[in-house]
């Protein structure tokens, strides 16, 4: 067996915490999987797995060398798409990361479309609130919401969005709709939850803040939504996340010359990544699609 597969065994194996369940992703015995992990510890002179009678766990020895040669055998693929002749489509594995919320509306129809069109291709799609290292989590594509720090990454633009307040039309007749930032202190307000300790504040245009004790917190941007549509109070969300909901008359924007401004929703990618058929193509798909929304 050469090199390039047992890394891709390993990379299987640490994903699945078993040999047995990478070996049916692969379609492979699953002795093959451990004696391909098994030869490459023995020629890098490290364990890289611990074993047990239930599961496997990645070494440290084992965590350094996967975020590594995961990173290095996704450059080979890369490069191989590149300058082979079919390298002009998708194919191959893409890993992409995105918020939970977006990804969920905007990416998944993106990423359904292209595997249709592209039957060689495959994605990995992880949607998480939290800001991920591509290097480390081996991401090929991540988007990101606001504004980017300086970094050696790439980011194309794929379109903006901006934070606003809503309201049913239902709670706004009962309570009344404000037309001042100091007005929402009089208002039910629902959050999202704050990290323990931080002090919790909306901010608005001309970086006027505004410290928010809200009456109902929680942790899902979908569940803050549905409360504002069954008329708990004032929610502060994404406008893209709230455009449906908007578009149906469930809920409605107030204070909008109080709104901050637009933040870029982004691709970014490692250098050199940007030619490969799998990002190109990704990030197009997403721009046109993103292009056809209003929000």
């Amino acid at each position: 067996m050469d090199r390039l597969a047992a890394h891709r065994i390993f990379f299987a194996v640490a994903d699945h915490g078993s040999f047995s369940a990478a070996a049916r992703s692969l379609g492979i015995e699953p002795s093959r999987a451990s004696r391909a992990v098994a030869a490459l510890e023995t020629e890098l002179g490290v364990v890289l797995l611990r074993r047990s009678t239930r599961a496997v766990a990645l070494t440290e020895e084992g965590t350094i060398y996967l975020e590594a040669s995961r990173l290095a055998v996704t450059d080979l693929d890369q490069a191989a798409a590149i300058v082979s002749s079919t390298g002009s489509v998708p194919q191959g594995l893409l890993t992409v990361s995105a918020p939970l919320s977006f990804g969920r509306l905007h990416v998944v129809p993106v990423i359904t479309r292209l595997l249709r069109e592209h039957e060689r291709f495959d994605v990995r799609l992880r949607l998480l609130d939290r800001v991920v290292s591509l290097a480390e989590e081996g991401i090929d594509l991540a988007v990101r919401i606001g504004d980017l720090p300086d970094s050696s990454l790439r980011a194309t633009k794929l379109a903006e969005t901006r934070q606003v307040l809503t309201a049913s039309e239902e709670y706004l007749a009962r309570a009344g709709k404000p037309t001042s930032l100091d007005d929402l202190k009089n208002h039910q307000l629902i959050a999202l939850e704050e990290p323990p300790g931080s002090n919790a504040r909306w901010l608005f245009a001309s970086n006027q803040a505004v410290r928010v004790r809200p009456r109902l917190q929680l942790n899902s941007a979908d569940a803050a939504i549905r409360a504002a549509c069954l008329g708990v109070g004032i929610a502060r969300s994404f406008s893209y996340q709230v455009a449906d909901e908007l578009a149906a008359g469930n809920l409605v924007r107030i204070l909008l010359k109080y709104e901050p401004p637009a933040v870029p929703i982004s691709a970014l990618y490692q250098v050199g990544r940007r030619k490969t058929p799998n990002i190109r193509h990704t990030i197009t798909a997403l721009r046109n699609y993103l292009a056809s929304k209003s929000f």
